[in-house]
């Protein structure tokens, strides 16, 4: 193999890294929180950036059903997303994403608003998460199991383009000599 081969498969085939998976490493609202206020949003922050093209999902569903408003905004480790969590009682928020390293990830978290909750932006409450599980509703596992396998498509294409330009290179180098020992004759 050439260097410029290896180097091409260094660059297209992912290299597993010695850090630990991602994580969430605190929501807001917090998990398990008790609010006095309804949130206008719900983020979730990670201990590594996530990759931004729509590999994410959160589904918040509360006492009144879906209380999603908008859709995901993915920024460097944390992503957010608007709700309309106005009606007293639990809410439980269900997410799934993939780390820049291509690991997905989900995980739930609960919170609840108080009887006397008010529509104002609840202050951030930054609380750790516990250990994600693997609860996850359907369409959050449709739209990452989408997105993961579009990245395993580019980089399995990718490799073969590497493989393949080995090859020619090998029997463009191996002809080469065929004719320079030809020509010595």
């Amino acid at each position: 193999m050439t260097a410029l081969t290896v180097a091409v498969l260094f660059a297209v085939v992912p290299i597993e890294s010695s850090r630990a998976d991602a994580y969430l490493v605190a929501s807001d609202p917090g998990a398990g929180a008790e609010l006095d206020r309804a949130p206008s949003s719900i983020t979730l922050t990670f201990n590594t950036p996530l990759l931004e093209f729509g590999a994410s999902a959160i589904q918040v569903t509360g006492p009144g059903g879906d209380a999603t408003t908008g859709e995901v905004n993915v920024s460097s480790s944390s992503m957010s997303i608007d709700v309309s969590a106005e009606d007293p009682g639990t809410y439980d928020v269900v997410w799934q994403t993939v780390s820049e390293d291509s690991h997905p990830i989900s995980g739930t978290l609960s919170f609840t608003i108080m009887d006397n909750a008010t529509s104002e932006p609840v202050p951030p409450t930054r609380t750790a998460s516990p250990v994600p599980t693997t609860n996850q509703s359907n369409a959050t596992v449709s739209s990452l199991q989408a997105a993961e396998g579009t990245v395993l498509i580019v980089l399995i294409s990718a490799a073969i383009v590497a493989l393949a330009a080995s090859v020619i290179v090998a029997i463009r180098r191996h002809n080469r000599r065929q004719a320079a020992s030809q020509r010595e004759d």
